[in-house]
């Protein structure tokens, strides 16, 4: 069940074995030597999806990420193999987060000899990972370039059908690396701009009344008959699940939208995992709103990023993991395969192998945009597509859900024998079909695989919860029992209707809602 991507790389400075897999940006890079430092090439962010505006201000300021990778990625690898083969006496005996920092973290001294080199050329290093496998560095692009050896220049992704109007920077030329560092880079991160330092205003409660008449939206009690949450005694109880979040939210709209529902329990955790978020929006309220009312006695924590820019949202997932105190992790935002590098994908990967390890279950949307979305492409984490659920409960494939291969991962030996690459999605839930979401003090109406996310994120944590109270682990990463056992298949509704762009449904696994959508109360008989 091994799958492994090269993304490995040390950094030596003055006789201290710093680990650095990354020093560009969002765009992948090809190392080689010349002179007296190392070139790491940067690919310009995709045409069609990005333009070069030219140069970026020299007195800007960014915020960049640099990898530090783990040590040996192998034994891991194979201990994860091994959690999740049935037959071994491993089986789901989970590292604590002590034993996997112990044995694959990078080492306290390789980080300090990183934050000296990048406080030695006049950086600042805000932030250091809890698993020490990234660093934050920011400073001023004209500080950048001296650095790197490199011109930094702006580039904007116009709005179109599928996305938001966004900047970011990337070098238009090789980046240097002093030789006396001498690494062995094989990946590449973010560099980005820096974080809004406005505050937000204090959350002030705004009632929004009863649920509007007409056009109905689906309300959790629903979801729960349709999913077969509602044979299950646990509600999630003495389980945590985490929602990684870019900006914040609105407590007193989860309130609200609890409340209508009959819905009862405490506010959400919240952990800022960077600088502080300067704005709240609605795919954070929705996120937290139905992983809440699904699994209402379970405690929800939410990882919140500063904003929803690589940099932002990598470290927040990362950070969550690092942390290792929930069972689950759900995340909604995501990034097209092909406005991100590589390396970028990788990053993902790493840290949902980090997950898988600690027995951490990393559920992502697959995307709204007929593509391929990471981090739902990682192979380490399940990605959750989306149907059109009919009043009657039948169920087709929607037609914008992300789904297809992968452009960076191969197919893992547990899905080898259906596809040559990953393909998404893994499972799939209703996306089509709006659903009530209370946001600014409103009731709103909305779809997609945001909300499939989470509510397949809260199942498992219900079922975690059940499992604990026989004495038994949580799940964990699903997939190499979801593709390798029959039995745990037919626990999902096979989808055979209905196509995303030129995914098609049919009998059995397909490229277009995976293994189908899950019945909860069967899933959890059928999950050894």
């Amino acid at each position: 069940m091994t799958h492994r991507t090269a993304f490995t790389g040390r950094l030596r400075c003055a006789g201290l074995a710093a680990a650095i897999v990354a020093l560009a940006t969002v765009a992948g890079c090809n190392v080689s030597r010349s002179g007296d430092g190392v070139e790491v090439q940067p690919i310009v962010p995709p045409k069609g999806l990005y333009e070069d505006l030219g140069p970026a201000d020299k007195g800007s300021e960014f915020r960049a990420l640099i990898a530090l990778p783990l040590r040996d990625r192998g034994g891991l690898e194979a201990t994860i193999d091994a959690l999740y083969d049935p037959t071994s006496t491993s089986f789901r005996r989970y590292l604590t987060r002590d034993q996997l920092l112990a044995a694959h973290a990078p080492k306290e001294i390789d980080v300090a000899a990183v934050r000296a080199w990048l406080e030695g050329h006049g950086f600042a290093v805000p932030f250091v990972a809890t698993n020490r496998v990234l660093v934050e560095f920011t400073g001023t692009i004209a500080s950048f370039e001296a650095a790197f050896d490199t011109e930094v220049h702006i580039f904007l992704r116009p709005r179109d059908a599928t996305s938001t109007r966004d900047t970011l920077f990337a070098p238009s030329r090789p980046l240097t690396i002093p030789a006396a560092l001498d690494p062995e880079v094989s990946g590449v991160l973010t560099i980005d701009p820096v974080a809004e330092t406005d505050p937000i205003a204090a959350d002030v409660q705004k009632d929004p009344g009863p649920l509007p008449a007409g056009d109905p939206a689906l309300a959790p009690s629903v979801i729960r008959e349709r999913y077969g949450f509602a044979p299950i005694r646990s509600r999630g109880e003495g389980q945590a699940i985490g929602i990684v979040a870019g900006f914040s939210f609105k407590p007193t709209d989860a309130q609200a939208f609890w409340r209508t529902f009959g819905i009862s329990r405490s506010d959400p955790e919240i952990v800022r995992v960077a600088e502080p978020a300067s704005s709240r929006n609605v795919e954070t309220a929705l996120d937290v709103e139905w992983a809440g009312a699904l699994a209402p006695g379970a405690r929800l924590v939410v990882y919140e990023a500063p904003d929803v820019k690589d940099t932002a949202l990598v470290f927040a997932l990362n950070e969550a993991v690092g942390r290792a105190e929930v069972s689950v992790l759900t995340d909604s935002f995501s990034r097209r395969e092909t406005s991100v590098s590589r390396a970028l994908a990788e990053q993902y990967e790493v840290t949902a192998q980090m997950a898988a390890a600690l027995g951490i279950t990393i559920v992502a949307a697959s995307g709204d945009s007929n593509a391929v979305d990471v981090p739902a492409s990682c192979p380490h984490v399940t990605a959750v597509g989306g149907t059109s659920l009919a009043p009657d409960g039948a169920e087709t494939v929607w037609e914008k859900a992300g789904a297809g291969p992968s452009r960076y991962f191969d197919a893992p030996a547990w899905a080898a024998a259906l596809a040559e690459r990953r393909t998404i999605p893994d499972v799939s839930l209703n996306a089509d079909t709006h659903y009530w979401v209370v946001s600014f003090g409103a009731w709103d109406r909305r779809g997609g695989t945001s909300f499939a996310s989470p509510i397949f994120g809260a199942l498992v944590t219900v079922m975690n919860a059940e499992r604990a109270a026989g004495h038994r682990p949580p799940v964990g990463f699903l997939n190499p029992i979801l593709y390798g056992d029959s039995k745990v298949q037919r626990a999902f509704r096979d989808i055979v209707e209905g196509e995303s762009d030129q995914q098609v449904a049919k009998a059995g696994w397909d490229s277009a809602s995976g293994w189908g959508s899950p019945h909860a109360a069967n899933l959890l008989a059928a999950l050894p």
